[in-house]
C-alpha cells in the first residue's frame, strides 16, 4: 500500500513539474504592428530629422519565466523610410544613405539578453546595414501588459550608432546643414500574447 501511494505521489509530482512553467521553452510570438514603431533620429547642425520605417517584421521567441532565454530578429525594409518629406525620403533611399536598391533590408539579430533590473534589459546582438555588420548592445525597458488572451510584452528604448561604420558617409553641401555622425535608433514594440 505504501509503495502504491509513493508511486502515485511521485507520478503526480513529476506530472506537475513537467507541466509547470518552470520548464517552459521560448515560444514564437507575433508583433502588434498597430502599437509598434521602429524609427530613427538623425541630428544636423541646425535641426533633428525624425523618421520611421513603414514596413518591417520581427521573429520573437518569448519565455515569460526567463527573459534571458528570449530571442529577437528584426528585418526592416529600408525603402519604407518615412520622414514626412518625400524628396528627403528619396534621398535617404539613394546611395548617399540606405542604398535601398542594393541593400533592401537592415537587420538586427539578438545573441544574448541580460536582465539588469526589474523592467530593464540589455539586448546584445548584431546590426546589419548596407551589408556591414557590427555588434550592438541595446538598453531596453520592458513591461508586461495583461490582456484577455494572455500577457503582452512591450519593449522600448533607443541606441546610438555611428553611421560611417555602416558606410553611410554622406557629407552635405556648403549651403546645407551637416549631418552628425551619431544617429539614434528608436523603437517601441508590443509583442502579442
Amino acid at each position: 500500500m505504501k509503495k502504491r501511494i509513493f508511486t502515485f505521489v511521485a507520478a503526480s509530482l513529476l506530472g506537475f513539474l513537467l507541466s509547470s512553467n518552470a520548464y517552459s521553452e521560448p515560444t514564437a510570438r507575433a508583433i502588434d504592428h498597430r502599437k509598434s514603431k521602429i524609427g530613427f533620429i538623425a541630428h544636423t547642425t541646425m535641426f533633428d530629422v525624425e523618421g520611421v520605417f513603414e514596413k518591417w517584421d520581427a521573429q520573437v521567441n518569448i519565455d515569460p519565466n526567463d527573459l534571458t532565454q528570449c530571442s529577437f530578429a528584426l528585418k526592416v525594409q529600408t525603402a519604407s523610410v518615412n520622414t514626412d518629406i518625400e524628396k528627403r525620403d528619396e534621398h535617404l533611399r539613394a546611395d548617399d544613405f540606405f542604398a535601398s536598391q542594393k541593400y533592401p533590408t537592415a537587420q538586427f539579430k539578438s545573441t544574448s539578453i541580460k536582465v539588469t533590473s526589474p523592467g530593464t534589459l540589455l539586448i546584445a546582438g548584431n546590426l546589419k546595414i548596407r551589408n556591414k555588420t557590427k555588434p550592438l548592445t541595446i538598453p531596453v525597458k520592458y513591461q508586461w501588459k495583461e490582456k484577455e488572451n494572455g500577457r503582452a510584452l512591450r519593449i522600448s528604448g533607443s541606441v546610438s550608432i555611428i553611421r560611417q561604420e555602416f558606410d553611410i558617409n554622406y557629407v552635405a553641401g556648403m549651403l546645407l546643414p551637416s549631418v552628425e555622425k551619431e544617429v539614434d535608433i528608436v523603437f517601441d514594440v508590443t509583442v502579442k500574447p
